[in-house]
């Protein structure tokens, strides 16, 4: 079965685009945290700051947590994803964890996702690489697991024509039986379902659980 994969570069704050997911991805070095996790859990009245002082997350790479949105967010639920220490970080491990973090979507069942991705002062990666990372990493989850799906790109405004860059890196590298296609228009995709419902009961994973224990609650 092969799926398009509509991408979609970004520069609004996480808290206003409705998606049915937020993935926003932290290092496990970051304390307090930074970039767009640090203003999620703003949103969030520090809730991932506390999942973090009760050691229930550390940020290891492809750690995850599932939290509600709260009604602060316009996507009812956010899944804060460990990047791992920033030491060492490269594009091949951003690839994989966004392979994970795709997987994790499929297994909620969200089509519309959205992904806060952590500035380059703050990942240390070129925007180019790490959106190309990010979109191939996808690419390879839905070809195991088909899904439609949309990938939306959060990124800063100074930012995004090199996250433009790296789809285009990522389109051109890519051949198997998930078409990449970069889009410019607001709406996403056909059939997406409205980010509007209650929030949901938070669920979480700990370290080393696989991605198939993540369940849409």
């Amino acid at each position: 079965m092969s799926v398009v994969l509509p991408i979609l570069v970004d520069t609004a704050p996480p808290e206003q685009v409705a998606l049915d997911a937020l993935v926003a991805p932290f290092f496990e070095t970051d304390r307090p945290l930074r970039g767009p996790a640090a203003r999620v859990d703003w949103r969030l009245c520090g809730l991932l700051s506390l999942r973090l002082t009760e050691a229930r997350i550390a940020g290891r790479a492809g750690e995850a947590v599932l939290l509600p949105g709260g009604g602060r967010l316009r996507a009812p639920r956010v899944v804060l994803i460990g990047l791992g220490p920033r030491p060492g970080f490269s594009e091949g491990t951003l690839r994989r964890i966004a392979r994970e973090a795709m997987d994790r979507m499929v297994q909620l069942q969200a089509p519309a996702i959205g992904v806060a991705l952590p500035p380059e002062s703050v990942h240390g990666l070129a925007v180019r690489a790490g959106v190309r990372a990010w979109v191939s990493g996808a690419a390879a989850a839905l070809a195991e697991r088909p899904m439609a799906a949309s990938l939306r790109l959060l990124v800063a405004a100074d930012e995004e024509p090199s996250a433009r860059a790296g789809v285009a890196d990522a389109i051109a590298g890519h051949a198997g039986s998930v078409v990449l296609r970069s889009v410019r228009e607001e709406r996403l995709p056909e059939g997406r379902r409205a980010a509007e419902a209650p929030a949901d009961t938070p669920a979480e994973t700990p370290a080393g659980t696989s991605a198939a224990a993540v369940r849409a609650p």
